[in-house]
Order: structure tokens, then C-alpha cells, then sequence
């Protein structure tokens, strides 16, 4: 989902958003080996209270950072699956 950790092992990957109201949701896409796009939504925590954040160095160490101003940080929680969204069609009206 991210390359921003919540811990100092850059195990809880945290979801960042310029927004200034709460998101429930974050989305990621991921490109298949067959160049096709594939979705992912995964249900996010309350904004985390934070002045630091934690990245993975080239070299694989989990260093951290200070926060950007303007950015909150949500907590990524389960991924959530296809089948619990509702199914509509869009269609343009004439």
C-alpha cells in the first residue's frame, strides 16, 4: 500500500492524504505482469497523531522521518474485498 511505516520496523504501513476531512478508504493499482490495472481498497484507521514518520533505505533499514505539514497519516487496516461493495451500472441519460 505505502512505502510510509507507522513503527520503526516498517511493518504498519500508513496511507497519507492531503485531505483535510477523515478518508475511510484507501485505494492502491497495481500493474500485472499482462499491463492490466489491477484495484485494491483496504479500510483505513483514524488519523494518526504523529510528528514522525518511518521509510525503508535503499539499503533495507527502516530510518525515520519528520511528518510533512498539510499531511495526515491513516493507519492501513484489512484489505477489503470485491464481493462487499454493492454493483451498480453508469449510464448516460439521453
Amino acid at each position: 500500500m505505502s512505502t510510509v511505516f507507522a513503527d520503526p520496523a516498517c511493518t504498519q504501513s500508513v496511507a497519507m492524504s492531503s485531505y483535510t476531512c477523515a478518508s475511510r478508504y484507501g485505494i492502491t493499482y497495481d500493474l500485472t505482469c499482462d499491463n492490466d490495472i489491477r484495484t485494491r481498497v483496504f479500510a483505513l484507521g483514524p488519523a494518526a497523531d504523529t510528528t514522525t514518520m518511518y521509510m525503508k533505505a535503499a539499503n533495507g533499514a527502516c530510518v525515520s522521518s519528520l511528518t510533512i505539514d498539510g499531511f495526515a497519516y491513516y493507519p492501513v487496516q484489512h484489505e477489503i474485498a470485491p464481493e462487499e461493495f454493492v454493483s451498480g451500472d453508469v449510464s448516460a441519460q439521453q
